[in-house]
């Protein structure tokens, strides 16, 4: 009990110290003109259920609320809004169109609330779903093929292709 007090008070103090670090904006993150929208190709499956501790937050709040991320990227100080209210260990913060991490811990400083977060993956947060796209990438350029039902694959170029599917665990 006191090894466990002692562990959540020192890191709480790091947190304390990392978020008192000279603040810079947020970066810029999001999808350049070159990408690509999967989700909108025919033969795209999407359907995914997600765990209870998923916290969903679109593009826009985060843009809106996020004032500061540590060089590591696992240090996030968010402005106050509803959804980050709901962040707890162990919950996952979905940022849509962004990235998705996973919380270790959380501390209120001032009007903001600091988080402490690892990268997740999709199975962090998802009960059970399916995922799948093919796409055509051109190895031989900095992205992938912007014309997928145009020409045929080329010498260097391979399809690309992705599935994820897992069921819920009988209790």
């Amino acid at each position: 009990m006191l090894c466990k007090r002692i562990t959540f008070s020192a890191a709480f103090s790091v947190l304390l110290l990392l978020s008192s670090c000279k603040r810079t904006s947020a970066p810029a993150v999001g999808i350049t003109s070159a990408a690509v929208d999967l989700a909108t190709l025919p033969g795209t499956i999407f359907k995914v259920t997600y765990n209870d501790h998923t916290v969903m937050v679109d593009e826009v709040t985060v843009r809106q609320t996020l004032r500061s991320v540590s060089k590591n990227g696992n240090v996030l100080v968010f402005d106050p809004s509803p959804q980050i209210q709901k962040l707890q260990p162990g919950s996952v913060l979905f940022m849509q169109g962004l990235a998705v991490r996973k919380v270790l811990a959380t501390m209120p400083f001032e009007s903001e609330t600091t988080l402490l977060t690892v990268p997740a993956a999709v199975t962090d947060a998802s009960q059970e779903g399916q995922i799948h796209w093919d796409y055509p990438v051109r190895f031989s350029a900095n992205s992938a093929s912007s014309d997928p039902l145009g020409s045929p694959l080329q010498g260097n170029e391979r399809p690309a292709s992705a599935q994820f599917f897992r069921t819920r665990k009988s209790a």
